[in-house]
């Protein structure tokens, strides 16, 4: 008899063995064989995981439609957390007819230039955008003083390689370092280019305001919006790093919960999404949201934890939901605690002789404190490397009328973290 389960692409040992637990013998895992064998700790049992190279897309789609071709594992859906991934799954979702976006509808979400293209076409608030081909885009952008611009890759993640800028010099600048480093990323999935040039490069207009992050999920009942949180940024950290999160209930002013949602519903369709779980990133500036980005998954990184102890709310699991029925109806609500989530980052490169968090511990608002990191690993810092410089995460109940970036700061303190320097080369 066939085995049923949901297939989760390209996602990181902690969630698997996150899901694992949860979902014990429902799911199949497609995983880039790297990342296993990096990974601490007990590995999926036989016939729960095939490992790929999953920078070779076509290659594992193969390699895991010959799996299923001789074993007696059957698909009931497919799940993605990881942006760089979300392309090998729409194409293995359209070979199997399994329910998820588009190749098409990928593509549109990946490339950011792309998705302000479309969202200005329709009228859906954004940021300005331009791509950055030739050297005359460059000069025509240097050229005009009325605005700032955000330097980053067109199909980046996060904060990687994002710089504000806000003169010629610093223009110029911004484009040459993520030109180079995009160089160094042609072969991974995140800036594959198939014609071997480095991923494009966008500028998109520079929004003052106050930043926030959303997921919600988008079915033929309408949208419904599962979580909201406000986004931490610290002075001197690099452009775009987001130090940390904290759950608000609303906007609720001035009419913006409406608006908000009417944007993410324009914006998710404009990207030729439907029935499907999002996440958002988007900006209030004079009273009106501005959307800047729309993804098909939920909030990575520790929002899942951040979700977990606000109110017992498992939004990878939900994911799961999304990923075998075709709508998961009605949405669960839930009335999240006022928690916050703390990102823990290095200040310099090198090794690491001695990370503790006695001191974290014993702070009365400490909920839960993870590190990712241990003794003899080591740490280099952006650009060159936007993965070793995040040290853990701490979800944690902030103290009533106190800002909450100043509680960030004042418990990343106390975080007891040795580097030892070592040549910039060694790493």
């Amino acid at each position: 008899m066939a085995e049923s389960r949901t297939l989760v692409v390209g996602t990181t040992p902690d969630y698997i063995d996150w899901l694992r637990e949860k979902r014990p013998g429902q799911l199949f895992f497609l995983t880039d064989r790297r990342v296993r064998y990096r990974a601490p700790g007990k590995q999926p049992g036989p016939g729960e995981e095939l490992l790929c190279n999953l920078n070779d897309p076509e290659e594992s789609r193969f390699a895991l439609l010959e799996y299923l071709r001789t074993s007696l594992l059957r698909l009931n859906g497919i799940a993605c957390f990881d942006c760089e991934a979300l392309p090998l799954a729409a194409l293995v979702a359209q070979s199997l007819a399994l329910s998820f976006p588009t190749p098409e509808a990928i593509r549109n979400c990946r490339d950011k230039h792309l998705s302000k293209t479309l969202w200005q076409r329709l009228g859906v608030r954004c940021p300005q955008s331009y791509l950055l081909q030739s050297p005359k885009d460059l000069a025509r952008l240097s050229n005009r003083a009325d605005s700032s611009w955000v330097l980053k890759p067109a199909s980046g993640s996060g904060s990687e390689l994002v710089y504000l800028c806000r003169n010629r010099p610093e223009i110029e600048k911004a484009f040459q370092t993520v030109y180079q480093e995009l160089k160094k990323r042609a072969h991974l999935p995140l800036y594959y280019n198939p014609d071997g040039e480095p991923a494009a490069i966008v500028a998109e207009e520079y929004i003052s305001g106050r930043e926030y992050s959303v997921d919600f999920f988008l079915s033929e009942h309408g949208l419904e919006i599962l979580r909201l949180t406000a986004k931490v940024r610290r002075p001197g950290d690099p452009f775009g790093t987001i130090r940390g999160y904290y759950l608000i209930e609303a906007l609720a002013r001035n009419g913006l919960d409406d608006k908000l949602r009417t944007l993410l519903t324009e914006g998710a369709r404009a990207l030729s999404l439907e029935q499907t779980l999002c996440m958002a990133d988007f900006i209030v500036a004079n009273n009106e949201p501005m959307l800047l980005e729309i993804t098909p998954r939920p909030g990575g990184d520790c929002l899942p934890a951040l979700l977990r102890a606000a109110g017992e709310f498992d939004i990878l699991e939900f994911a799961i939901d999304c990923a075998h029925q075709k709508s998961v109806h009605p949405v669960p609500t839930r009335k999240f605690k006022k928690l916050a989530a703390l990102r823990f980052h290095a200040e310099k490169s090198g090794i690491i002789r001695q990370i503790e968090d006695d001191k974290v511990l014993a702070d009365p608002r400490t909920l839960e404190c993870r590190l990712i990191c241990k003794n003899g690993d080591r740490i280099c810092l952006p650009p060159r490397d936007y993965d070793s410089w995040l040290l853990g995460y701490l979800i944690f109940a902030p103290r009533p009328g106190e800002d909450i970036a100043d509680q960030c700061h004042d418990l990343h303190q106390k975080l007891t973290v040795a580097i030892e320097a070592i040549e910039s080369d060694e790493i």
